[in-house]
This record gives C-alpha cells, structure tokens and sequence, in this order.
C-alpha cells in the first residue's frame, strides 16, 4: 500500500512537472510580431485552462504526501521543488499578460515611426515629382521626350516600393 502512494505521488508529480516546464518555456517567449502577440495570448488561455486542472491534481498531491509522512515518517522529496516552480510558474503566468501589453505598445510605437517616415517619404517624393514631372515643352523634342520617359519609369519604380512598403506596414 505504501507502494502504492508513493508511485501515485511520484505519478502526480511528474505530471505536474512537466505541464509547469512546458508553461514556463511558452512563458519565456517574447512575440516580436503581431501573430505572435496573438498567439501568446492564445497560448496564455491554454495554459490557464490547464492551470485549473493542474491545482486540483497538486491539492490530491500535497494530501498523498501528507499522508506518507503520517504513516512513514517521510514525504515525497520532489514536491519541495516542485512547489518551488509551481510558484514560478503561477509569477509568470501573472506578468506574463503584461509583457505582452508592453510588447504590443512597442510595436505600436515602431509602426506609428515607420508610418511617420513612410508620410515624410511620400511628401519628399511627391516634390520631387512637381519638380522633375515632364512638361508640354519637353514632349517636342526626341531627346526630351526619352529623357522624360526615363524620369516617369523611374518614378514608377519608387511607387511600386512605397506601395510594397504600405503593405508591408498593414
């Protein structure tokens, strides 16, 4: 019987060890991207989700341990550790929202830079354009007229980045 409880307890322990291991990994990542903002808050309300399993299991561990050290004088070695990183695991999962919160606000501040920049491109670029636009006059003449050619393709390869670049931005 004392076996018995002691491989139960141990059972219960590795399970928990690994659901908090596997928690504090997925904890640790910091999203660098939006998905990632969005997939770390998913992951977040797993790990809470399993979090409500997990406690229950953790009690019935504490009760078995309990228990062997009435009747054998001894507890189980692990939990103390284990508590250890529970308590970790429950910090983490407390700030671990928050991070995400800062982390969004940073990349909000760097698209609202990107976004500043890619105005203050548009606006360079549309004087350049006023300034260097072909004119009636330059349609007269051949050599004009290629040269004007050659300023409008060029133009239009600068478009077709700033239009790569907005849709890079949404």
């Amino acid at each position: 019987m004392l076996t018995h409880l002691k491989r139960s307890i141990a059972r219960d322990a590795t399970t928990i060890d690994s659901f908090v291991n596997e928690g504090l990994e997925t904890l640790h990542d910091r999203p660098k991207t939006h998905e990632e903002i969005g997939s770390s808050y998913k992951k977040h309300d797993e790990l809470n989700s399993k979090r409500q399993d997990i406690f229950p299991l953790y009690e019935r561990l504490e009760s078995k341990n309990k228990l062997l050290r009435s009747v054998a004088g001894g507890g189980h070695d692990q939990l103390v550790q284990l508590q250890l990183k529970l308590d970790k695991f429950e910090s983490m999962m407390d700030s671990h929202v928050q991070m995400i919160n800062e982390q969004k606000d940073v990349l909000k501040k760097n698209l609202k830079s990107r976004y500043e920049t890619f105005l203050t491109e548009c606006e360079k670029m549309k004087a350049r354009w006023k300034q260097l636009k072909p004119r009636e006059q330059d349609m007269e003449d051949e050599k004009k007229c290629r040269d004007s050619l050659k300023i409008v393709r060029e133009r239009e390869k600068e478009i077709q980045d700033m239009i790569k670049q907005k849709n890079k931005m949404m």
